[in-house]
């Protein structure tokens, strides 16, 4: 999928693949032209248009140009383990680009598979704390 990383559309899905509706459910009318966050956990994207503000401001990330685990929404509200690379492109006709390579998670055997469970229990712990802040945020 690409993504604006222009400050006046940060975050705007420019276009996506047909992997989008095979991962999540969404067409690509569903999706095109709605910010990114819309497939995200709330409490990711409730504050995802200010760290990618702040790698704009600052050129530091933990994600970029690096394969990580994400838990995507689906279009019926489940989250979904995907493997996500992050890459930025600039641009002079249309400034920059924010490409995200998107693709449903796999499980290996071996040790690949105990790294991966192991990542997969630290980003629901993760997910899990963050989720309890907000609640007490919010009260």
């Amino acid at each position: 999928m690409t993504l604006s990383g222009n400050i006046h559309s940060l975050g705007k899905v420019l276009d996506v693949n047909n992997e989008i509706y095979n991962i999540l459910e969404y067409s690509h009318m569903e999706i095109i032209g709605e910010n990114i966050n819309k497939i995200m956990p709330d409490i990711l994207g409730s504050i995802h248009n200010d760290l990618m503000r702040n790698y704009f401001e600052t050129s530091v990330s933990e994600v970029i140009g690096k394969d990580k685990l994400v838990y995507a929404m689906n279009k019926s509200g489940y989250l979904v383990p995907c493997s996500l690379m992050i890459k930025v492109y600039p641009n002079l006709d249309e400034g920059i680009r924010v490409i995200g390579f998107l693709r449903k998670f796999e499980h290996h055997t071996g040790n690949r598979s105990k790294k991966n469970e192991e990542e997969v229990q630290n980003i629901s712990s993760k997910v899990k704390f963050l989720t309890q802040i907000k609640k007490i945020i919010n009260c």
